[in-house]
């Protein structure tokens, strides 16, 4: 998937795990989740996040290989613990929060990509990929389907939590 539809898709996962919470908790929840979505695409150059990090993709990709390690769920896990463990440090009052809000953008961008062809080692180490290949990166389906009916279902998710202020 592109970056939009990461972001889009992260955010709503994000907005998906926050349901109960406060609107400001909610904010936060899509933009971690939102955010968390791009960092599995870090070995690719040509990614958002590689683009302006260059020696990542560089170092990761070329050893573990695109939509390789970056694209599990241990990875994913990885990552999460890092962040909570980093915001405990840093005095985050719930880093809890942070963990789950991150995980939920991460796999979100895992799932989404099970649709393309190449499919996601979600158990990496194991050699297996899961796909559900029903698209392609960029492509129509992505493009005039997916991307316009996550972006609909967070618009309309952020007008009822605003109580239709917005």
């Amino acid at each position: 998937m592109l970056f939009p539809t990461h972001v889009v898709g992260g955010i709503a996962a994000g907005l998906m795990v926050a349901d109960g919470v406060s609107i400001e908790k909610a904010a936060v929840f899509a933009c971690v989740s939102g955010i968390a979505a791009l960092l599995p695409d870090i070995d690719s150059p040509e990614s958002f996040v590689g683009a302006r990090v260059p020696v990542l993709p560089t170092a990761i990709g070329g050893t573990l290989g695109h939509r390789g390690a970056t694209h599990s769920l241990l990875a994913g896990l990885f990552w999460a613990i890092l962040i909570a463990v980093i915001a405990m440090i840093a005095g985050w009052k719930q880093p809890q929060t942070l963990l789950i809000a991150f995980l939920a953008g991460y796999i979100s961008h895992l799932i989404l990509d099970i649709f393309n062809p190449a499919g996601v080692p979600l158990l990496w180490p194991l050699p297996v990929r899961f796909t559900i290949p029903l698209m392609h990166t960029g492509g129509i389906l992505e493009k005039l389907l997916v991307f316009p009916v996550i972006s609909g279902w967070v618009l309309l998710e952020v007008y009822k939590r605003s109580g239709g202020l917005i």
